[in-house]
């Protein structure tokens, strides 16, 4: 495999970033990295940003054989495109994903013909080998189940459709963090990006896109009470409650 250079954000609670380089640019889509007893990976982006996720593995010292559960939020190739690529380099991991679309990882057919016609002859190109899961290596969370990792670390999952109906977030018990996928936006964070402006807008895939649920959600994981958003897009929102207008803004 191409020997790469990994670009990695060290971002405290034993979390770390690793940018997967989507398209061969920086700072587009990130993959989080919780190193513990059993570690945890969480989404792979497509099979491109493997050779990155590897590499960063290896400067994190992390025994490919302790991670455990390789997460991912949703099943848009952006996310989880490589998960069938990278488990054979996790002997021990098992796929954790939502129970709308565990079935799209074990045979993706359907998931590949739908973004064939999305990207036509382009779909290789921007995002690579689309592999199957073994369904024994597949682990559904429904809302509310929980992820032990070990020295009292624990994930748990929340049911968050509305960018798409097999979304999960997960709220992390140490940083009190959540993985938010796409749910509550995209925010490019410029401390990560390199950038010296911040873009931050919705996530409204439009075949799946739902702004009711969506509301519903982000009302959802708001009541959590969590200190950070940990955006697949790419970076950290620290504190999550933030003023964000002047005195003169007015309610839309």
């Amino acid at each position: 495999m191409e020997k790469v250079k990994p670009f990695l954000y060290a971002l405290g609670d034993h979390i770390t970033l690793i940018d997967t380089m989507e398209g061969g640019r920086r700072g587009r889509t990130g993959c989080y990295v919780i190193n513990g007893e059993q570690s945890a990976i969480i989404e792979t982006g497509t099979s491109y940003g493997i050779p990155f996720i590897l590499a960063g593995i290896k400067e994190l010292k992390i025994n490919p054989e302790q991670v455990r559960y390789i997460v991912v939020t949703h099943i848009h190739l952006d996310h989880s495109g490589g998960v069938g690529s990278i488990l054979p380099h996790f002997p021990n991991a098992t796929i954790v994903v939502h129970r709308r679309g565990a079935r799209h990882l074990v045979d993706p057919s359907r998931l590949i013909i739908g973004a064939r016609s999305i990207y036509g002859g382009d779909l290789e190109k921007i995002f690579g080998e689309i592999l199957p899961v073994p369904e024994e290596r597949v682990l559904v969370r429904e809302d509310g189940d929980t992820l032990t990792l070990g020295n009292g670390r624990v994930l748990t999952f929340y049911d968050t459709p509305g960018h798409a109906k097999h979304h999960f977030s997960i709220l992390d018990s140490v940083s009190k963090g959540i993985f938010t996928g796409d749910t509550v936006g995209n925010r490019y964070v410029k401390e990560y990006t390199g950038l010296d402006f911040e873009f931050i807008f919705p996530a409204t895939s439009p075949s799946d896109f739902d702004k009711n649920a969506l509301l519903s959600s982000i009302a959802k994981l708001e009541k959590l009470d969590a200190k950070k958003i940990f955006h697949g897009h790419f970076g950290v929102t620290e504190p999550v409650k933030r003023k964000t207008c002047d005195v003169n803004c007015r309610k839309i």
